[in-house]
């Protein structure tokens, strides 16, 4: 089994909404693997396991702002509920072939751009009225410290977060935020800049940033855009099955990179807004899934969210 986590940030799975879900039933399976649940609610929820009949089983409650590791099966079926007489469904999540990690929320959120230290020259927040909202979530193995940088470039602390926590950051637009070591030496690990809207800063062991998945079904017509900006994408192929990578030129035309079996991933040198497609490595050649290059190296999930 491929732990994800040992090479790249832990692989998010689809959440699922119990509208979407029709008789749930885990898939008898022996191959183990685990989930990372977190709980970015400002409530309580349980955790059951739905079993091969489709009843549920209850394993565990969790805490706002709080994870644990939950050991199962691939093809096993999981149900987040509120932590009440009404245990109303949040959410449901499939485990996969690797460790995964399940983010229980109740509204999209935005993913951070996690910046690195060495590419931050004289960080210094922006004053900005327009009050936002940044969640943070420590996905390390050891203690971090959350700072503000201020308009003049000071550090603030503002709070410690231990491994598998998170809390909820009021902030404005524009403004700056250092995460460092929870130590003597105070080692700088990423900057995140607050946006419009409420963002989630995972702190992770690898500063690699998640590419947004595009369904086919939304793309028109893509095509790369000419750009001289190298940059660089990681594809991992989280799907049971073979998939191909093609790049989508500048007139729209498809030309093959790469195979890619199932659990595999490898890292694609390209140019900022070039455009990438994934489809099945078969006959039918079924579009899977599309990815932009950004200007930063970008991961990009293989799942089928769209298929």
């Amino acid at each position: 089994m491929l732990d994800a986590s040992s090479v790249f940030p832990i692989p998010h799975l689809v959440l699922m909404s119990p509208s979407s879900i029709k008789n749930p039933r885990s898939l008898p399976d022996t191959k183990p693997t685990k989930i990372m649940f977190v709980n970015l609610l400002q409530t309580k929820v349980s955790i059951l396991w739905v079993d091969f009949d489709g009843k549920r089983k209850f394993y565990r409650s969790l805490d706002p702002g709080s994870s644990y590791w939950q050991p199962t099966f691939v093809d096993h079926i999981w149900e987040v509920v509120a932590d009440d007489c009404n245990k109303k469904p949040v959410a449901f999540f499939k485990a996969i072939p690797y460790d995964g990690l399940a983010e229980i929320l109740d509204t999209p959120i935005t993913y951070l751009t996690p910046m690195s230290p060495s590419s931050v020259k004289d960080p210094r927040s922006l004053p900005d009225t327009k009050p936002t909202k940044i969640t943070f979530v420590n996905l390390r193995q050891t203690k971090v410290t959350i700072l503000w940088v201020d308009f003049d470039g000071k550090r603030k602390f503002y709070r410690s977060l231990d491994p598998g926590s998170s809390y909820s950051q009021p902030t404005f637009v524009d403004h700056i935020w250092e995460v460092v070591t929870d130590d003597c030496e105070k080692k700088s690990v990423a900057f995140f800049k607050a946006v419009p809207y409420d963002g989630l800063a995972e702190i992770q062991d690898t500063l690699i940033t998640y590419l947004t998945p595009m369904s086919p079904s939304s793309i028109k017509d893509p095509r790369s855009l000419p750009d001289s900006k190298p940059t660089k994408i990681t594809f991992l192929n989280l799907l049971q099955t073979k998939v191909t990578i093609l790049w989508v030129d500048f007139d729209g035309k498809r030309k093959f990179y790469r195979s890619l079996d199932p659990g595999s991933s490898y890292s694609q040198p390209t140019f900022v807004d070039h455009i990438w497609e994934v489809v099945t490595d078969d006959c039918e050649k079924k579009p899977v899934v599309f990815f932009k290059a950004m200007p930063y190296e970008g991961l990009a999930e293989i799942d089928d969210r769209f298929l």
